[in-house]
């Protein structure tokens, strides 16, 4: 079938299904009925589409971001002009003209058959499509220029996610990142994207969320900030105009309307790795704790090929839908059907395998930072000499057992990887690839991820980094912030956020992983994370309203790396290695460097919430004591955390208070050191129902509020030495809440946040008891509180504080502001 019938057949089903499709369509200035529609013969409709001039009304919500001078149902070549595209592909367009929301919404194959149409309605050569990028460039006639094809991972986005912030468009990179999970991929037509968490969901469930990579001619070329971008950069020390990018051009797809005068076979091929295994074992044989033959090293459990990931069905998924095989998130590895398992060394305070997180096995990285190994593994599973299994998580020595090693503990495996995507485009009669002036033209691979669960999929980690460390600066510097607000930002408690800057995964210049086998990379091409946009004539401010920079960023996960973390200590997503060269050694991107299984990674980073500055869960305020913490950053709420009945994201139960009297509060928190999140991921105790529902503008009011707090209690540069007990936002008519406002005669204004602690020190003396294990497995331990402190903190001026003794019922302090 033509793709102008495929239109048509899709744009037919939406407006039986809801009306209000054609109503949109009439109220931009296409003047048509269903009637008429369906009597329009190919070419009639063809012409429509391309040629009738529309009256765009970018008042409608939806189409605010429309691009400025666009003016046609599709214009050739320009998915970000073409109204039907925008229509269909923004998760911003869902309602109709009257304001009630649409009931039907294309499938994510229908978007795609109005995407390839736009591309097949140019009718272009390959001469034709270099010509084009040529005078956009502004590059004389006689410039050739470096064409290849290309895979790049590919979303349409909202005015503020793009390149470029102006307008709604398309976004590529050669780099996509699919997610891990227990059930298989949910796609919402409403959001034009995956969730990963449906409202009738088991609590446990946790969706996979696959990636799309798609084919284009491109062209390499170095950055051009008003021509594609790439998107901007944070750090100072990258300069992308002296950088290569390929740039896409012109999308591929399968048939005779892709490319004038040629029909095309368009495929793609994805080779992905799990060498976690591999490279651990290759270390242990190293130090001689293990034997295992190089031949078994290639081979699984030590390197997992099959069953990560595959093409999903077009039907449902459209073409290049990359989408993760649900699994359980950890499992035991076996060897021919036995338990696999390895000698555990002895952890010391310095060595290579460092005792520091005991009773997790850690071992240090190269001196560059870089990791060939992953940084951390669980060995709390004992394997006997007879295959049967002890578990040591319930053991109260499994500290000191786990330092001394010496015993066999079953390797875990997760089904997170790394690897590539490569297009195979081919000439239907010849069976040859492209060719252009006599030259073929090489395919480029995509750089693919399959990384662990996003628990906060509407948190983009690019967004939380600028307005972090672009925007806040910058209002201070104008003086439109709030005073209390500007003097965080002048006494460098802002900037001091974090140790280290949550730089996203897209704005590192690093060479994908040159090491996996058969690598199709190369060590000079360090742009693959990068974001960029298809080449624009001119890129301007013009037409940015205030309504596109308020517009509201749509609830979907995104697989373009600005939605994931950088590489640090080791990272979230991915981590990095380097290859010793005859030129001296190569970084690159390397996911075997995360931890073994992932879990082990998501206790460290949750719980070092400072330092791992990723897009993640912080339970810094979780456990009573981190070692290398330095306070909550953006704390989870009582709710998140498991307490009062809930369900938490980890599968522990978070700190609470279990007994209170006029003297003391009994406070219980989960041991740090005993907290077995390999465990709870292989029980499905993981959740992401709460955490799934946290906006970005949710996520950056808790950073806000937690630094107001620790002002108030007086510990900005001392974080450690309070405890966050309980954390929750509370309703203005709670009734603590009107006492405090009328005691002190102010009104806070929302959202509103109650803050529970207490300090280790009071006036000078111990404020709290020494751990009293709840059972003898010391899971979880409950320290006596003599004196506690209540902090409602909102957006406004004011901080409301007071102090308790015990449950304060025989003594406490009255109900203060203070103006921080």
């Amino acid at each position: 079938m033509a793709l102008i019938q495929q239109v048509k057949q899709a744009l037919n089903r939406l407006i039986d299904s809801d009306d209000g499709w054609l109503e949109l369509l009439n109220h931009h200035g296409w003047q048509i009925d269903l009637a008429t529609l369906r009597q329009l013969s190919d070419d009639d409709f063809k012409e429509a589409l391309l040629t009738e001039p529309l009256t765009v009304d970018r008042s409608l919500n939806g189409f605010t971001d429309f691009h400025i001078s666009a003016s046609h149902l599709i214009s050739a070549g320009e998915p970000a002009k073409s109204l039907l595209y925008h229509a269909f592909a923004s998760p911003n367009v869902i309602t109709k003209p009257d304001g009630f929301e649409l009931q039907a919404f294309p499938t994510r194959a229908e978007i795609e058959v109005v995407e390839n149409f736009v591309f097949a309605a140019r009718q272009a050569t390959l001469s034709d499509i270099e010509q084009q990028a040529r005078t956009i460039m502004g590059f004389p006639d006689n410039v050739e220029l470096e064409l290849a094809v290309c895979s790049f991972s590919t979303e349409y986005r909202v005015a503020q996610s793009t390149v470029h912030g102006t307008h709604a468009d398309m976004c590529f990179s050669r780099t996509g990142i699919a997610r891990v999970g227990t059930d298989e991929a949910f796609y919402s037509p409403e959001l034009r994207g995956y969730s990963v968490f449906l409202e009738n969901d088991d609590i446990h469930q946790i969706r996979v969320l696959p990636c799309h990579f798609s084919p284009y001619i491109a062209a390499k070329l170095k950055g051009r900030k008003d021509r594609f971008g790439p998107v901007a950069v944070l750090s100072e020390n990258v300069d992308d105009s002296a950088n290569e990018f390929w740039v896409p051009l012109h999308k591929l797809f399968t048939g005779e309307e892709c490319i004038s005068g040629l029909k095309l076979e368009v495929d793609q091929q994805a080779n992905l790795y799990n060498q976690k295994l591999e490279k651990f074992a290759e270390l242990l044989n190293r130090e001689g704790l293990s034997e295992v033959p190089e031949s078994k090293l290639h081979q699984s459990p030590f390197r997992l090929t099959e069953l990560l990931a595959e093409w999903g069905d077009t039907t449902i998924f459209g073409a290049g839908a990359l989408v993760p095989v649900a699994h359980s998130l950890v499992a035991g590895a076996a060897l021919d059907e036995a338990p696999l398992a390895f000698k555990t060394p002895e952890m010391t305070d310095s060595g290579l395998f460092y005792n520091a997180f005991a009773p997790t096995l850690a071992m240090q990285a190269e001196r560059s930072g870089a990791r060939p190994w992953p940084e951390y593994a669980h060995i709390r599973e004992k394997v006997n000499d007879d295959g049967s299994q002890t578990s040591l998580t319930d053991n109260p020595e499994v500290i000191d057992i786990t330092k001394q090693g010496g015993f066999n503990a079953l390797h875990y495996l997760d089904f997170a990887a790394d690897g590539s995507v490569t297009p195979r485009v081919k000439l239907a009669e010849s069976n040859t690839g492209l060719s252009h002036n006599g030259k073929p033209l090489e395919n480029i691979s995509a750089y693919s991820l399959v990384s662990a669960p996003d628990f906060f999929p509407k948190v983009r980690q690019r967004f939380v980094y600028s307005w972090w460390k672009n925007d806040v600066p910058k209002q201070a510097r104008a003086g439109t912030l709030p005073a209390w607000w500007s003097w965080l930002v002048e006494n460098n408690h802002w900037q001091n956020l974090w140790r280290a800057d949550p730089t996203p995964l897209s704005d590192l210049r690093v060479a994908a992983n040159i090491q996996l086998p058969d690598s199709p990379f190369t060590k000079n091409d360090i742009t693959a994370s990068a974001i960029v946009a298809l080449p624009q004539t001119e890129v301007t401010t013009d037409g940015t309203t205030a309504e596109i920079i308020k517009m509201a960023h749509p609830k979907r996960n995104t697989f373009l790396p600005d939605g994931a973390a950088g590489i640090f200590a080791p990272g979230w997503d991915t981590s990095f290695d380097t290859l010793s060269t005859p030129e001296g050694n190569v970084d690159h991107l390397a996911a075997y460097g995360l931890g073994s299984p992932f879990p082990e990674d998501a206790k460290l980073c949750a719980a070092l919430s400072t330092f791992w500055p990723a897009a993640a869960p912080d339970t810094t305020r979780t456990f009573f004591e981190v070692p290398f913490s330095a306070g909550s950053v953006v704390p989870l709420t009582d709710a998140e955390s498991g307490v009062g009945g809930e369900v938490s994201w980890d599968g522990l139960t978070g700190p609470h208070f279990v007994d209170r009297n006029a003297e003391r509060s009994v406070v219980q928190f989960p041991d740090y050191p005993r907290a077995d999140y390999t465990r709870n991921a292989l029980n499905g105790l993981f959740s992401i129902a709460q955490t799934s529902k946290v906006s970005l503008e949710e996520y950056k009011r808790r950073i806000v509020a937690m630094l107001r707090v620790y002002r108030a209690i007086d510990k900005l540069d001392n974080k450690n030495d309070a405890h966050i007990v309980s954390f929750k936002q509370v309703n203005p008519g709670d009734s603590e809440l009107e006492q405090a406002e009328e005691r002190t005669n102010a009104d806070l204004t929302g959202p509103i946040y109650r803050v529970e602690g207490f300090d280790n020190e009071f006036s000078g003396q111990q404020n709290v008891s020494s751990p009293t294990p709840t059972d003898e497995t010391k899971h979880y331990a409950q320290y006596q509180v003599k004196v506690s402190w209540v902090v409602f903190v909102g957006s406004g001026d004011n901080v409301l504080m007071r102090l308790n003794l015990g449950d304060g019922s025989a003594r406490r302090s009255s109900w203060v502001i203070r103006d921080v």
